[in-house]
């Protein structure tokens, strides 16, 4: 730790951009490692090695009741800082990853779906609840979607370089396509889909999703929380039990693994509805 702590923040930047990691990994990888540096400056005084202080560090935001996301977060961070940057060993045995807590996420009945999104006045914020819905798409990639990224002969939006720097077509039904081009007609946006209010070509804010998303809640009285990401989940939970192939279903959701995938098949009810136990066809006497 005996690197200047500006120079050592720098040269870890420097290797997350050459990595081409997405700019808000940077900006919150590049936070994680400077709490963990004025943690250390902080502690300079117990004179540790590097792992002992990442451990001890790593505790103290378990003690603080962080998040195991963030936690996780963290864990990476610190190791590309150790390993990419400072070239020391990172002993996996003394310094185990947090393990993962698997929470299955809420979803929203297909009634629920058509109070979300037929309850705000605005017909932008009815679009845009839609076309995530409808989509699937994540928030950044709604946010990013530019009109030239929408194919109505072929019924395909084209993700620009999604989550992981990937390319993707994704399917759009019809009923989507008519309501984009009412949208269209209405609002005549520039370059994005949505964007700000006035006549700017300024993206739509995430802040500003999450607002609809919030106050339709309410105004439905959903007991459920509601997210961007919710409505992603709704898509591909509600896919499945119409029937839809789950490796279509991967790649129109941009995952790199199917696991990913079939983490979905828990949620959805009336494909459970229809499994018959084998026990029901067997005649037992036991009484």
């Amino acid at each position: 730790m005996s690197n200047s702590k500006s120079v050592v923040t720098c040269q870890y930047q420097d290797y997350l951009v050459l990595k081409n990691y997405s700019k808000r990994t940077i900006d919150t990888y590049s936070r994680f490692t400077r709490d963990f540096l004025d943690y250390c400056s902080d502690h300079r005084g117990l004179s540790l090695s590097f792992e002992d202080y990442a451990r001890k560090y790593l505790l103290s935001l378990q003690a603080r009741g962080c998040s195991w996301s963030t936690i996780n977060g963290n864990y990476s961070a610190i190791k590309i800082l150790c390993v990419k940057v400072l070239k020391k060993e990172w002993k996996v045995d003394h310094l185990p990853r947090p393990k993962s807590i698997k929470n299955l996420p809420r979803i929203l009945s297909q009634k629920e779906i058509i109070r979300l999104i037929e309850s705000p006045r605005s017909f932008k914020h009815r679009t845009i609840i839609m076309l995530m819905y409808v989509t699937g798409l994540r928030i950044s990639e709604v946010l990013h979607l530019k009109l030239s990224d929408i194919d109505s002969d072929r019924k395909e939006i084209f993700v620009n370089q999604g989550k992981g720097h990937k390319d993707r077509m994704v399917q759009v039904p019809s009923k989507l396509l008519d309501l984009l081009r009412q949208y269209y007609k209405v609002y005549q946006p520039k370059v994005y889909l949505f964007e700000g209010r006035g006549k700017t070509t300024r993206r739509y804010s995430a802040g500003s999703i999450n607002k609809i998303l919030s106050r339709t809640r309410e105004k439905c009285k959903i007991a459920k929380t509601i997210s961007p990401h919710t409505l992603r989940h709704c898509y591909a939970t509600h896919h499945l039990e119409c029937g839809t192939d789950l490796v279509f279903l991967k790649e129109q959701l941009g995952h790199t693994n199917i696991r990913t995938t079939a983490k979905y098949i828990h949620l959805c009810r009336e494909r459970h509805r229809h499994v018959n136990h084998p026990i029901d066809q067997l005649t037992i006497k036991i009484l």
